[in-house]
């Protein structure tokens, strides 16, 4: 119970000034952050004229930090915590997390 559910996705284009759509629904222009579940799978779409649309898709993986979250859980004798962790997805990481994308002209 050391991580929350959501986890900030950050997105940034080179250039910047992207306009970005995902398949849950957000929709930013590059730079951009925003808050998203830990369980989240979904595909992030770039574009940006005179350069050739981007589709990223992003899902969540078990990472280094997240095992480290919850071994702090195990070793602090909290075996609750990470059951809870582990269910309810707050031991995943999304990724690529940060995306960062080139843009290619047409």
């Amino acid at each position: 119970m050391t991580r929350g559910l959501s986890d900030v996705m950050v997105i940034e284009t080179e250039p910047a000034g992207a306009q970005v759509t995902t398949s849950k629904g957000h929709t930013c222009s590059t730079p951009c952050v925003f808050s998203v579940s830990r369980k989240s799978e979904f595909d992030v779409d770039i574009t940006l004229e005179g350069y050739r649309d981007v589709r990223v898709h992003v899902s969540p993986r078990i990472t280094s930090k997240a095992t480290a979250a919850l071994a702090g859980n195990l070793y602090t004798g909290l075996v609750v915590g990470a059951g809870i962790d582990a269910g309810t997805g707050a031991i995943l990481d999304l990724y690529p997390n940060p995306l960062r994308v080139t843009m290619r002209e047409k």
